[in-house]
C-alpha cells in the first residue's frame, strides 16, 4: 500500500468533497465520473466528457 491508500477513511472523504465543490464552481473544467461502474462504463462516461468538451471548444 501506498502513502494515500493508508489515509483514514476521513481524509478520503474530504478529498472526494473538495472533487465535488471544484466540480460545481468548475463545471465546464471539472466532470464528476461514477468509478464504481465496470471498466468499460467508466471508460464510456470518460470518452462521453472528453467528447462534449470537444465539441464545446471546436464551436
Amino acid at each position: 500500500m501506498d502513502r494515500l491508500e493508508r489515509e483514514k477513511q476521513s481524509f478520503h472523504k474530504k478529498v472526494r468533497n473538495g472533487f465535488i465543490q471544484l466540480s460545481k464552481k468548475h463545471p465546464r473544467r471539472i466532470a464528476l465520473v461514477d468509478a464504481t461502474q465496470s471498466p468499460d462504463a467508466v471508460a464510456k462516461e470518460i470518452l462521453g466528457h472528453i467528447q462534449k468538451r470537444w465539441k464545446r471548444k471546436l464551436r
